[in-house]
């Protein structure tokens, strides 16, 4: 692909006016409370000082559901204070066209993203229960606590990354063309409690083989 080919399928991928509806959400039914967002990574960015992630309004297990609330990381075992995780973030890197590229969701510390959601109710985290008693309750539930989000990389802007510069080589966020389907699980059981399970679906939803 030329430079050309790499400018127009950037342009092509511009993200829309409307701001990205990015959330997080913490696991609580287990001994781990675990933060997790909507834009690519898990952790709370504890310590960074531009992060310190506050968990979003709402949500069926948020003990502060009408406020933003800093968010636990990976708080074990639940009510200790004690953190496990600064954060983890999904980097993936692919050839395209007999081209490196590669997406991350976040960089480690100079607050580079570049997975978002949609904007609106469209890219809001869903949480479903078991628990027959939570407002969340759904039969098509996995566990007492599934925390769902979609994103994607398909932007060359990246407006919520102030620090975000060219590449090494001179050149933009190049888009995979990924959607990611993120579903994450919790439960209280004693032999289930100690965890949080993660499934990660990624999708090739652009024109170019990856």
């Amino acid at each position: 692909t030329s430079e050309v080919d790499n400018k127009a399928i950037e342009s092509s991928h511009k993200l829309s006016a409307a701001y990205p509806n990015v959330q997080a959400r913490v696991h609580r039914v287990g001994l781990l409370n675990l933060c997790v967002s909507n834009w690519g990574f898990f952790g709370n960015g504890q310590g960074h000082p531009l992060y310190n992630l506050k968990e979003s309004m709402g949500g069926c297990f948020n003990p502060n559901p009408d406020k933003e609330v800093v968010a636990p990381s990976a708080e074990y075992p639940a009510g200790s204070g004690i953190e496990y995780l600064f954060w983890g973030g999904l980097w993936i890197g692919a050839m395209i066209e007999d081209k490196p590229y590669t997406t991350v969701g976040a960089d480690g510390w100079f607050w580079i993203h570049e997975v978002w959601p949609d904007a609106g109710e469209a890219g809001a985290i869903r949480e479903r229960s078991t628990r027959s008693n939570n407002a969340c309750y759904t039969p098509e539930a996995v566990s007492e606590q599934d925390i769902i989000s979609v994103y994607t990389d398909t932007s060359a802007d990246i407006p919520l990354s102030p620090d975000q510069q060219d590449d090494w080589d001179n050149r933009k966020h190049f888009p995979l063309g990924l959607q990611i389907t993120q579903k994450s699980y919790s439960w209280s059981y004693e032999y289930a409690e100690d965890y949080v399970l993660i499934d990660l679906f990624v999708k090739n939803i652009g024109i170019k083989k990856i």
